[in-house]
């Protein structure tokens, strides 16, 4: 209960609102749309980029989901120097295969930015002390509610106009989806924890 732990990219709150029953929790992101959705009294929400904020206080954990920015160096290097105390840890949560991920590449490609490299910059700043693979599973109630929020993450996260056309092909990969009336979609992700790498 007294530990710290920054989201770092925390979109909508996915993370950080379960977390938060568990640590003192940060919510950042520079998205306004997203992170003004976390309406949480236990969450401290900050709208900014992670390379900015300086903490008042050194925290225990820092969370990064779904890493997809260029900078990688100067947000691991910023995040051990000014963010994490000397005995804490990184968690990165990565995706390898996701459902979300390939309706996404088929009506945006554009917009998928190669991560090739990102264990290597990481490895300058942190050691991987442990790694797991996790098998998850997310529920929509229902076909519609599963468009209306796809929609809008893809408007929020990528700040991008849907056509017409392009619904109709969401459409159809949420009925792939379908089972029984609710829409489900998978994830395998890599979990590394990290900790500070020295050089000696």
């Amino acid at each position: 209960k007294d530990e710290r732990l920054i989201d770092v990219g925390a979109g909508i709150g996915r993370l950080a609102i379960p977390l938060s029953k568990y640590d003192k929790v940060t919510a950042i992101d520079i998205n306004k749309a997203l992170i003004d959705k976390i309406k949480n009294p236990n969450i401290e929400v900050i709208n900014s980029r992670i390379e900015d904020y300086f903490p008042k206080y050194k925290l225990d954990y820092a969370l990064v989901v779904w890493p997809s920015a260029l900078n990688y160096a100067e947000i691991f290097e910023h995040i051990k120097k000014n963010i994490l105390k000397e005995d804490g840890k990184l968690l990165v949560i990565k995706s390898l295969e996701h459902d979300l991920k390939k309706i996404t590449k088929k009506i945006f490609p554009e917009i998928f930015r190669k991560s090739d490299g990102f264990l290597e910059v990481l490895s300058n700043f942190f050691t991987i002390e442990k790694e797991k693979i996790i098998e998850t599973e997310w529920i929509y109630p229902n076909s519609d509610e599963a468009l209306r929020l796809i929609l809008f993450e893809l408007s929020a996260f990528y700040n991008k106009k849907v056509t017409d056309e392009q619904i109709e092909i969401i459409k159809e990969f949420i009925r792939e989806q379908e089972k029984s009336g609710k829409v489900y979609m998978n994830a395998k992700l890599k979990v590394l924890l990290c900790r500070r790498f020295y050089i000696k």
